[in-house]
């Protein structure tokens, strides 16, 4: 099973693009990317605004198009997608339910912590937007992730009571 990341296929060609470029407009990469799979226009620039949201590319309005340029460093990025690959293998399900079973054995709050990082997530990519971050919903401290201490009477020093 061949595994692409980020995203998927079209998403990495499209990075593969940019990298291979340096830089481009949408319509540069559509003609070299997607014109020979018989993409639309719209769809390139849909994954451009992705990649945007996921912080995989930069953009600069020049005129009135964006001009891109990858953000991320092609052979980091490639070693990144063989360690994932490697640590998912042919069904990622397994190592996804062993890492959300780790978080919850350390700390059951970690849970909480992940569904906000994948709410933030998931709300970057459907709306291209880059005002939040996964890493601020990350660190950000989680009420049940902090639980209330409370001292224990000391029973045999009675001067505090």
């Amino acid at each position: 099973m061949d595994k692409t990341l980020p995203g998927g296929e079209l998403e990495y060609a499209v990075l593969v693009a940019l990298w291979d470029l340096g830089s481009a407009t949408a319509r540069v990469v559509h003609a070299r990317t997607g014109q020979p799979q018989g993409l639309v226009y719209t769809t390139i620039a849909k994954v451009l605004d992705r990649l945007h949201a996921k912080r995989l590319v930069h953009r600069e309005l020049d005129g009135k198009a964006f001009v891109y340029r990858a953000a991320v460093n092609r052979d980091r990025l490639d070693r990144d997608r063989q360690s994932l690959e490697v640590l998912l293998g042919d069904d990622p399900r397994p190592a996804v339910a062993g890492i959300v079973d780790a978080m919850a054995s350390i700390d059951p709050g970690l849970l909480d912590e992940l569904a906000r990082v994948i709410e933030v997530y998931r709300e970057r990519i459907t709306t291209g937007s880059t005002t939040k971050t996964v890493t601020t919903a990350m660190t950000s401290p989680s009420t049940a992730a902090q639980p209330k201490l409370r001292r224990a009477p000391d029973c045999a020093n009675t001067s505090d009571r």
